[in-house]
């Protein structure tokens, strides 16, 4: 397993610009929001455990990802939305009128994609992928194939 340096002076891990495996361990409340973010809406925080990454101590890398949860409706557009639909719909638009916990993510396998955000300053997680699998179950049945997930 790689080692990385403990954190940049953001406190953020130095992590090199790719697309890492991951598991989801955690989704809590944010504590604290940020005015500049959380628009009046609750926020939550996802807790990705890094496959193949160690930190400074030997333990496994985790990276996490704050979101908005937006109480009045689906938004496509929201980094939770896609998040939800990579991880539990393969790819695949969610369902309307579907009911979905955040809880419903931990213990999920996904990919995860570390970069430099397109706001705010430094690196973060830019974009959530179905786990590179042979096939899964998204949606309401539909199997997603190796092909369908590579494409994405």
């Amino acid at each position: 397993m790689a080692r990385l340096m403990a954190t940049n002076k953001s406190n953020t891990p130095d992590v090199d610009p790719g697309v890492y495996e991951a598991i989801i361990t955690a989704v809590e409340e944010a504590e604290g929001g940020d005015p500049k973010y959380d628009k009046g809406y609750p926020r939550e925080v996802i807790t990705y455990q890094v496959k193949g990454l160690m930190d400074d101590d030997g333990k496994p890398l985790t990276l996490k990802q704050w979101v908005t949860v937006y109480t009045d409706g689906q938004r496509p557009a929201s980094v939770l939305y896609g998040t939800l639909a990579a991880v539990l719909y393969g790819g695949e638009v969610i369902p309307e009128g579907e009911d979905i916990d955040t809880d419903d993510l931990v213990g999920k396998p996904c990919r995860i994609q570390w970069g430099k955000k397109d706001r705010g300053e430094g690196m973060g997680i830019t974009a959530v992928y179905p786990a590179k699998k042979a096939a899964a179950t998204a949606g309401r049945g539909r199997t997603v194939t190796q092909a369908d997930i590579d494409a994405i």
